[in-house]
């Protein structure tokens, strides 16, 4: 239910919503009065008087167009608010933009941080929901989905829905990880050389993931749309730094391990301590990733575990 910022500034407007309640019997809690982010911010004071009034009663609110006004992030947190609505500016053209999938990411942290549900607005294609899905986001909508419609034709959408248990919108994100030795010696400016190349690309295709090399072998995991993925893996076996390229485990996904578009590279014989050997195996040949990659569990722990700051970016 749409509020603008006329009648959210009528002093008498909780007790407007009191007598509806009454005289319908309506549950508060499910209406959502959504206020855009502009007419939130226009008055805080006398709106948060008017909205703390309104959640007594049970309803909750949602900022529409979030992203495009001028809030303050300490006002918001003294509003009850429920559901944040990222506008369509920042959706249109995310499956290509970098900044967009910055204000993404940084919205959906805010949103977690803050107990907040989200909601994308304008979403038009399937690349753009695969993205959404992956920065966490909640709910989405636009005409991907549907055009507005007729009750009756919603009422039939709905039940088709529900009989198929929503299998039409289940994640399509796609991953693969892959181990391989190295042609040549790798050195820091080798790698260095690479992550460039690689967060240039993969920003612009869409892609994420993990680089990790020891003991003259390469471990990698890729996350994207499955097209891209698979266009990148054919130019790996193109290329002459890569030989005896073996895909350890690929499938679905249903979000990002890697959020940051581009890719993570991390040698690990840099690192101090860090082995694939065991206390009790020192004396023994190191552990490499080839040795590993029958353990297809074992590899995917092993490379997500830097997905939160396991070991330094090099």
């Amino acid at each position: 239910m749409n509020l603008s910022a006329r009648q959210l500034g009528e002093e008498n407007l909780p007790e407007v919503f009191a007598a509806i309640l009454r005289d319908t019997g309506a549950d508060p809690s499910r209406l959502l009065l959504e206020i855009t982010e502009t007419a939130l911010m226009a008055d805080v004071e006398a709106n948060l008087r008017v909205l703390r009034r309104l959640a007594e009663f049970g309803l909750r609110v949602a900022v529409d167009d979030f992203g495009t006004g001028y809030s303050s992030l300490s006002q918001l947190t003294r509003l009850p608010v429920d559901v944040l609505k990222i506008d369509r500016a920042f959706v249109d053209g995310l499956e290509r933009s970098e900044e967009n999938r910055a204000v993404i990411r940084a919205v959906a942290g805010l949103g977690a941080a803050l107990g907040l549900k989200l909601v994308a607005e304008g979403v038009e294609n399937d690349a753009q929901r695969q993205e959404l899905c992956a920065c966490g986001c909640e709910m989405l909508q636009g005409y991907h989905f549907y055009r507005p419609l007729i009750e009756a034709d919603f009422a039939r959408h709905f039940q088709a829905q529900q009989a198929d248990g929503g299998e039409a919108n289940a994640p399509s994100l796609y991953y693969l990880i892959y181990v391989s030795r190295a042609q040549v010696e790798v050195g820091t400016d080798t790698l260095k050389a690479l992550r460039q190349v690689m967060q240039r690309r993969n920003r612009l295709e869409g892609l994420s993931g993990c680089l990790l090399y020891m003991n003259g072998e390469f471990m990698q995991m890729i996350e994207g749309q499955r097209e891209a993925v698979e266009a990148l893996m054919r130019r790996i076996r193109q290329d002459p730094l890569h030989r005896d390229i073996r895909v350890v485990v690929e499938g679905s996904a249903a979000r990002r391990v890697f959020v940051d578009w581009g890719m993570v590279v991390h040698d690990l014989e840099s690192l101090p301590g860090c082995s694939l050997a065991g206390e009790d195996d020192k004396a023994a040949s190191p552990l490499t990733f080839s040795r590993v990659a029958d353990d297809a569990r074992l590899c995917y722990v092993l490379i997500t575990a830097h997905a939160s700051g396991g070991a330094q970016r090099r």
